[in-house]
């Protein structure tokens, strides 16, 4: 487990940890190499928020424009495996965004592409981690850091080992009846014949899985077809880090729901949508409906094309096996708010089905007036098209802007407490003005919240902290009349909302188990 405080010296965390003051590559050990580097020290009267240790934030290793267009880290790891990598980060020099642009990969795939500090974490000073899980066969695990605009950053890295990424063989005895004596009726002196000779095979530590028959589909070259409207897809996966893929047709302007339901064992299901051109258009881990188990994607195609979807367990390391598997739909249309899961004829694995999620809705409050809009669930991503969309909710209390339409209108409904978040970003077509995006505490329009008001502009947030059990308001504004697709991106945080010890942050780097 090593710990480095990038720029910075040796510092023990809040929870005793030592992490390492920042050095050059030591062959056999870890340390920064390429490119002209140098370290920065953060001297404001800002403290670094959204974590419990903001003196690691007050350093960071960064990469001069002049000289190499990358600089990297090299961790010397014990042997072939699977290893985390945490990556942290804090904007404490730029204080507007759009100032420091840059893309990591990590043993040669790219983690975060235009990955911008400011924008991700939504304001400077304010702490953001990300999480990878990377195979490593040749001894030394590899991040480089690219400059897009101005200087790549990094303010601590932590790199520990998850599990071997081989199965390591064992020599295991083939077992037979031990060398009998047999009598022979010709001469006089018995004849002893040995019958069996021990035969050395090797076994795997990881079994093979329960492979199913959309195998293999690993990577999006490998995607198998999905028909919208023709039923569930049975999946699981049978090995460590199993992904699947599928592809699918859609038409412009056509809404689509992609769901996953009938969870077995511990299998959690995530989804993310890409376009043919590997763009990322969507991710959902926790179904508003089905529960935490489960996924839902709502997107509206923004043009005549075949899409793909990525699907993996969150625990993708631990959830393997033949007593994990889903169904995958893809439904043509916006889901009610009680969907039900399509009835679907039993698996002929082994192993039992036993959903874990039903069609009931999960623990969410019920508001006392019937919703109006889309609704939408915390931690979602969706698509939309403001051109669909009416122009009869005017709001003009958020924080000095007014709303000209059209808009979209989404419900959010609360189970708890809760601090919600919505940005817009992707708008198409774009130099035409931004969208704005607004949070009401009800369907009316002057029930705008504090900070309730994002601009569209890149790293512009709404923000409602503290909502109340029951529901939120999310309208989506075509500014000064400006019809625009968008992506709409909603966190939660509080009350109700599934927290988890380990966060797996996709893509995740293979190099041994894929298949």
């Amino acid at each position: 487990d090593v710990r480095v405080n990038a720029g910075g010296p040796n510092y023990t965390d809040g929870n005793g940890k030592l992490w390492m003051a920042d050095q050059p590559y030591i062959p056999g050990s870890w340390g920064y190499v390429l490119g002209n580097t140098d370290i920065y020290t953060d001297r404001s009267t800002f403290t670094t928020t959204n974590t419990p240790d903001p003196i690691l934030y007050r350093t960071s290793r960064f990469w001069l424009l002049t000289g190499s267009n990358y600089g990297s880290y090299k961790f010397d790891v014990p042997g072939p495996g699977v290893y985390q990598v945490e990556l942290y980060f804090a904007e404490t020099y730029f204080y507007e965004p759009n100032k420091r642009v840059f893309t990591v990969k990590i043993e040669g795939q790219t983690v975060l592409d235009n990955f911008d500090i400011f924008t991700e974490a939504g304001w400077h000073h304010r702490a953001i981690v990300r999480t990878y899980l990377a195979g490593v066969n040749d001894g030394t695990l590899n991040i480089d850091f690219y400059r897009i605009v101005d200087t790549p950053t990094i303010n601590a890295i932590r790199v520990f080992s998850l599990l071997p990424a081989t199965a390591t063989p064992t020599r295991t005895p083939t077992i037979t009846p031990t060398p009998t004596v047999t009598n022979t009726p010709v001469g006089p002196t018995p004849t002893y014949t040995a019958t069996a000779t021990p035969t050395a095979t090797d076994t795997p530590t990881i079994p093979p899985g329960c492979p199913d028959i959309y195998e293999p589909d690993n990577t999006m070259s490998q995607a198998k077809t999905i028909l919208p409207g023709g039923g569930p897809q049975q999946h699981n996966f049978n090995l460590p880090f199993d992904i699947d893929w599928v592809s699918f047709p859609a038409t412009a302007g056509v809404t689509y729901t992609i769901w996953t339901s009938h969870l077995i064992g511990a299998t959690d299901t995530v989804l993310e949508l890409w376009s043919a051109s590997s763009q990322w258009l969507a991710t959902n881990d926790d179904d508003p409906w089905l529960g935490s188990g489960a996924s839902r994607i709502v997107w509206q195609a923004p043009a005549n094309g075949t899409y793909y979807v990525k699907i993996y367990d969150y625990n993708t390391a631990q959830i393997y096996g033949c007593l994990t598997g889903y169904d995958l739909e893809i439904d043509v249309g916006a889901p009610s708010p009680t969907p039900s899961p399509s009835p679907t004829a039993p698996r002929t694995a082994t192993a039992t089905r036993t959903p874990t999620n039903t069609s009931t809705p999960g623990a969410t409050a019920t508001p006392t007036n019937t919703p109006v809009g889309s609704q939408i669930g915390c931690n979602m991503t969706v698509s939309g098209d403001t051109r669909a969309g009416t122009n009869n909710f005017l709001v003009y209390s958020c924080g000095g802007g007014s709303e000209t339409g059209p808009e979209n209108v989404y419900y959010l409904p609360l189970s708890g407490i809760t601090t919600v978040r919505a940005r817009i970003s992707n708008y198409q077509p774009a130099g035409v003005g931004n969208p704005d995006v607004f949070l009401l505490s009800r369907y009316d329009s002057a029930a705008c919240v504090p900070g309730g008001y994002g601009d569209g502009s890149s790293g512009s947030w709404a923000e409602y902290t503290d909502a109340p059990a029951g529901g939120v308001y999310i309208v989506v504004d075509g500014w000064q009349g400006w019809a625009q697709q968008y992506t709409l991106q909603v966190t939660c945080s509080g009350e109700g909302v599934p927290t988890r010890t380990v966060r797996v942050v996709l893509p995740i780097i293979l190099s041994s188990y894929d298949q």
